[in-house]
């Protein structure tokens, strides 16, 4: 989201359209991007490690007019994990004590990533890290993951999941939710299949309990898909959703993957490289194929809208069997509506047997 006049502009639009509760799912102050003397990074990337935390305080003072006034849920993204040397490398330490949420309490490993970050690091310092929690609301289950913490099969986060979403009762909250803040599909050339090893993981275990929404940030920029399933228009697949527009300090990305020219690694996937900023178990890249290629040379089947613009989205959800997605931009008046769908949800018995 950031603290940008685009930040203050999706706010105002958002209260405008009378939300009954804010997600925000990941990436608040961007602290990270400021040096301790409060100066940018040269670069303009996250310092992660010597961060300014006044900027916390004034993105707090910035969301006060919608975070006053309506309950607000979230997630960590990765400018919030910021390691932090003087608290015993502690990762996520600013955004917990702001916006703590439930917990487990198991040693949290962001693995990988901060071990190649700096040999100073030591994984598994932080015991308190809002990595993963679920929660009902009014007609839907919503599971928040966290793909910057472990999540592989055996890691604390991956069982809780199996027994969370297990227990669901769709009788009580017919819709089932899912929110985290990398994505697994989306068509923009910045951050291109990011998490893909968790999306193999995870999105059999989606298609099988017949998640209907996954709703992520991280790209910044939006774009919706039909429901689908392993890259292929499926109707008993979810619908995903990603709203990283909110109005970060880095500005939009504006490239699709299918913009020619392509990168190298689209016609050879062995130079595709993880991002350091996701950990995963392995550093050999998944390759997986749509239509024989490693990139789409146009925008694929399963997107449905795509546009790099500021702005919010808002989900209504009408009853057991219906629901509206509707996505605003900054440019427009807060009651015009860029994109939309209506979302039912028919497909418990077809998609049982299809699943069976």
């Amino acid at each position: 989201m950031g603290q940008t006049e685009h930040s203050n502009s999706t706010l105002r639009h958002l209260m405008a359209n009378d939300p009954h509760l804010v997600w925000l799912i990941g990436d608040f102050s961007y602290a990270d991007q400021y040096l301790t003397n409060g100066t940018h990074t040269p670069d303009g990337y996250p310092s992660y490690y010597n961060t300014y935390q006044p900027r916390w305080d004034t993105w707090g003072r910035l969301a006060e007019q919608s975070t006053a006034y309506v309950p607000w849920n979230s997630i960590a993204g990765n400018h919030e994990i910021e390691a932090m040397p003087a608290v015993n490398g502690s990762v996520f330490t600013s955004y917990n004590a702001r916006f703590p949420s439930p917990v487990d309490t198991d040693v949290v490993s962001t693995g990988r990533g901060f071990a190649l970050l700096s040999p100073d690091y030591m994984p598994g310092l932080d015991t308190n890290a809002n990595g993963y929690y679920s929660q009902d609301i009014p007609g839907a289950h919503v599971i928040w993951l966290n793909a910057h913490i472990q999540y592989w099969e055996g890691s604390p986060q991956y069982e809780w999941f199996l027994q969370d979403i297990a227990s669901v009762d769709r009788t009580a909250t017919p819709w089932l939710i899912i929110n985290q803040h990398v994505p697994y599909y989306h068509t923009y050339l910045d951050q291109y299949k990011i998490n893909e090893l968790m999306r193999e993981l995870y999105e059999p275990i989606f298609y099988a309990h017949q998640v209907d929404l996954v709703i992520s940030g991280h790209v910044h920029a939006y774009e919706r898909t039909k429901p689908m399933y392993n890259y292929t228009v499926d109707e008993c697949g979810p619908m995903h959703l990603i709203v990283g527009d909110g109005g970060n300090t880095e500005g939009l990305v504006s490239k699709f993957i299918d913009t020619q020219p392509q990168p190298a690694y689209c016609a050879k996937p062995s130079l595709f490289k993880y991002t350091w900023f996701v950990p995963t178990p392995t550093e050999t890249p998944t390759i997986t194929l749509q239509d024989g290629k490693f990139c789409p040379t146009s925008q694929p089947e399963w997107s449905a809208y795509r546009e790099p613009s500021f702005g919010h989205g808002m989900l209504t959800l009408l009853n057991a069997t219906h629901a509206t997605w509707e996505w605003h931009r900054n440019q427009d008046a807060a009651d015009v509506v860029a994109d939309s769908v209506t979302i039912i949800r028919d497909r418990d018995a077809a998609c049982g047997a299809a699943q069976s």
